[in-house]
């Protein structure tokens, strides 16, 4: 009964270090729970693929064509400073609903009787 014990948690031991290092829904994969684990990481993925999709089209929106013939240092630091400033304000709860997601997966794994 004690070596049953011990290799459950074990296993959510894994499944922990697998949603909170790797990738969130991960752990629920290896303990069993596909939809669960489905769900997370598609959740993830679509959140990360946004993220990323939200500062191209920033980046890409200040420097213009326009702005690299023209190109000057104090422009350079202006451009650089508008781009931190609105990909800061534009993902930010994306970056937040993310960390929420990766929480939850974890809480999930804690959560579940071994």
């Amino acid at each position: 009964m004690e070596e049953l014990a011990k290799s459950g948690s074990k296993e959510k031991i894994r499944a922990l270090l697998l949603s909170g290092l790797v990738c969130p829904g991960l752990g629920q994969l290896k303990l069993g729970r596909k939809k669960r684990g489905i769900f997370f990481i598609c959740a993830s993925i679509v959140l990360v693929l946004i993220i990323m999709v939200k500062i191209l089209v920033i980046t890409y929106g200040v420097i213009t064509p326009e702005f690299m013939m023209s190109f000057s240092i104090e422009s350079f630091i202006e451009a650089n400073v508008r781009i931190r400033h609105t990909v800061y304000a534009e993902t930010m709860p994306y970056i937040l609903i993310f960390l929420g997601v990766w929480i939850a997966g974890i809480m999930d794994i804690l959560a579940r009787r071994s």
